[in-house]
């Protein structure tokens, strides 16, 4: 399994992002090198705006599907799960005749994609016309909007949890009358980059997973409520 084959010794890698953060296998398995970056908070439009601020089109559309809301699935091992504070019984089992990974194999998927997913989900909503999303009342009630609140929660609850005190100074700005924020601050980062890269090669393949991970009879189930 990957994740076996490439651990690295004990805190040897990302150890001060270690430090401020929950158990993850992933930090034994890339160096995510964290650095310093400064972020593009300008409120004029960017000369090379990311995916997010794109106006929608069909080259950014496809990015976020390939790189993002795709979700692929990753394997971890039961030792993992459990330091992860979860119930082993309950993940899906990735079996050794389908996947070729062992006897120790599971089914798990970064979250990081979901919080981006979630943001793609809002960003889509925004441009409902362009994407042919509809808001009457038939689907208010339905699955569209209970997507939308959760995504709106989701992000509320990561952005509350994050430790981000950054400071925004408020500058004089030409053709302002008032100070005017400079949202382009420092931040410790990650590399983002290398982690799409290294993830799009760890991840499971998408066609194998629809064809063979359908619930099996007797397995042990969570409540519909907690998930």
């Amino acid at each position: 399994m990957y994740a076996e084959k490439t651990k690295s010794p004990d805190g040897a890698l990302n150890a001060k992002l270690r430090a401020t953060s929950s158990y993850s296998p992933v930090f034994e398995l890339i160096d995510l090198e964290p650095s310093i970056r400064r972020i593009n908070g300008t409120v004029s439009f960017p000369e090379n705006p990311s995916i997010a601020r794109q106006f929608p089109n069909t080259q950014a559309d496809a990015q976020w599907e390939d790189d993002i809301d795709l979700l692929r699935p990753i394997p971890i091992t039961r030792e993992q799960i459990i330091m992860m504070g979860k119930d082993p019984e309950t993940v899906a089992k990735l079996e050794d005749k389908d996947w070729g990974l062992g006897d120790n194999a599971y089914v798990a998927a970064l979250d990081i994609f979901h919080n981006l997913h979630c943001l793609n989900t809002l960003r889509r909503a925004a441009y409902g016309a362009y994407y042919n999303i509809s808001m009457d009342a038939k689907n208010r009630a339905g699955h569209e909007e209970g997507h939308l609140n959760h995504c709106a929660d989701i992000l509320f609850q990561h952005i509350s949890c994050s430790n981000n005190l950054n400071l925004v100074t408020r500058n004089w700005r030409e053709g302002a009358e008032y100070p005017f924020p400079d949202f382009s601050i420092n931040k410790y980062c990650i590399n983002y980059e290398k982690l799409l890269v290294w993830h799009k090669e760890v991840g499971l393949d998408i066609d194998n997973y629809i064809a063979t991970m359908k619930k099996p009879k007797g397995v042990k189930e969570k409540s519909a409520k907690s998930l």
